[in-house]
């Protein structure tokens, strides 16, 4: 059994390899996103905004944004990933909504759904989160950052 966990330790440690402070995105490229918007800064206590922009294809047939969220504090300690559906313009094209971030925020993480006529959901990235954003004072391991 010990071997089995220090074998998982092991192939685990290259996950955690994200260096503090450093905002991360992914490449939208093959998926019906055509951008993702966000402040560079996710501000204790303030709102994080988010805007997301469809190709017209998703677009014209309606397809809803969600954005799932996950809030991490200074004590290590990471929330439940919420769910919000984003709120379209009037064609559909660009969708937008926000988050209250907490007062001792480190990070905001983040990833997108496009839920397609019929049911079928599409989260970008397929797995985990594909964003994060680092708060304006955060702590992590060890070392404080932000302004």
């Amino acid at each position: 059994m010990r071997k089995w966990l220090v074998l998982a330790v092991v192939l685990l440690l290259p996950l955690t390899t994200a260096e503090s402070g450093v905002n991360e995105s992914v490449d939208t490229e093959g998926t019906a996103i055509v951008s993702v918007d966000t402040g560079g800064v996710a501000p204790s206590s303030e709102e994080f905004g988010i805007t997301v922009v469809l190709d017209d294809e998703a677009a014209s047939n309606g397809t809803p944004v969600q954005w799932v969220t996950q809030i991490c504090i200074n004590t290590g300690v990471c929330y439940p990933p919420e769910t919000s559906d984003l709120t379209a313009d009037a064609e559909g094209k660009s969708w937008t909504g926000s988050v209250v971030m907490l007062d001792d925020s480190s990070y905001i993480n983040w990833r997108v759904e496009l839920v397609w006529p019929g049911g079928d959901i599409q989260k970008v990235p397929d797995s985990g989160f594909g964003w994060k954003v680092w708060s304006d004072c955060w702590w992590d391991n060890g070392t404080w950052g932000g302004t």
